[in-house]
C-alpha cells in the first residue's frame, strides 16, 4: 500500500502543524521493478543538496535492501 496524495482540506495552509491526511493507494505494489526504481530515484533526489533537508540525514531503507541483495549474490 502506498500514498496516492495528501488531503489538505479543513485547516489553514499557513498552519505549520497541519500536514494533511494521507490518501492511500491500494494498487501500489512495491515489489514491481518500476516502483523500486522510482523509490531509488526518490532517495537519490532527497540526498541532493537542497534548502529543506539537512545534509547526510536521509536514511533510505532501499539503499540497505540493495546492499543486502548485492551481498546475497556474492
Amino acid at each position: 500500500m502506498g500514498i496516492k496524495d495528501i488531503d489538505r482540506t479543513g485547516d489553514s495552509m499557513w498552519d505549520s502543524q497541519f500536514v494533511g491526511e494521507a490518501i492511500l493507494d491500494e494498487e501500489f505494489n512495491p515489489s514491481s521493478q518500476e516502483s523500486q526504481l522510482f523509490l531509488m530515484q526518490l532517495c537519490a533526489n532527497l540526498k541532493e543538496p537542497n534548502d529543506f533537508i539537512v545534509d547526510d540525514t536521509v536514511n533510505c531503507w532501499l539503499d540497505d535492501f540493495e546492499q543486502y541483495i548485492i551481498d546475497q549474490g556474492k
